[in-house]
C-alpha cells in the first residue's frame, strides 16, 4: 500500500510539473491490443521484488465487476500474474497467473537454491486462505 501510494504521488507530482514545462509535441503509437490494454487499464498493484539472479515482479489485476461471485454486491475478483526474468534480461521472461481469487494480496515472497516461494492471502477478512506458490527459477 506504501508502494503504491509513493508512485501515485510521484506520478501526480512529474504530471504537475510537466504542465508548467515548455516541450515539443511527441507522436505516440496506439497499442492495438485490446486484451492487453485491459490488462494495464485493470492493475491494482504492481510490485517488483529483488532476488539473487534475475528480477520476480507482481502485478494484481481486477477482473469485470461481479466476478467475485458475491451475492447483491458487485465485488470483482482479482488475478496474480508473476513474471520472472533472467538475470534481468527483459526479453527472457516467464510470466504464470494465480486467477479469480478475492481480495487478494502477496504477503512475502523468498528464494532458495531452485525455487521462488510466494506467499498469498485471499478471501473474506474473517476467513482468509492461504497458499505458497511455488515456481522454478529459469
Amino acid at each position: 500500500m506504501k508502494n503504491t501510494f509513493r508512485k501515485t504521488i510521484l506520478t501526480l507530482a512529474v504530471c504537475a510539473l510537466t504542465q508548467f514545462a515548455y516541450s515539443q509535441t511527441t507522436l505516440t503509437q496506439k497499442l492495438e491490443n485490446k486484451e492487453f490494454s485491459n490488462l494495464l487499464g485493470s492493475i491494482d498493484s504492481y510490485t517488483s521484488y529483488p532476488v539473487k539472479l534475475g528480477s520476480l515482479s507482481t502485478i494484481i489485476n481486477y477482473n469485470e465487476a461481479g466476478s467475485a461471485n458475491m451475492p447483491k454486491t458487485d465485488e470483482a475478483s482479482q488475478n496474480l500474474i508473476i513474471t520472472v526474468c533472467a538475470d534481468g534480461a527483459p526479453t527472457d521472461c516467464n510470466s504464470f497467473i494465480f486467477k479469480d481469487k478475492y481480495n487478494l494480496k502477496v504477503t512475502k515472497v523468498s528464494e532458495d537454491a531452485k525455487l521462488y516461494h510466494i506467499y498469498v492471502e485471499y478471501g473474506l477478512t474473517k476467513k482468509r486462505n492461504k497458499e505458497e506458490l511455488l515456481i522454478a527459477k529459469p
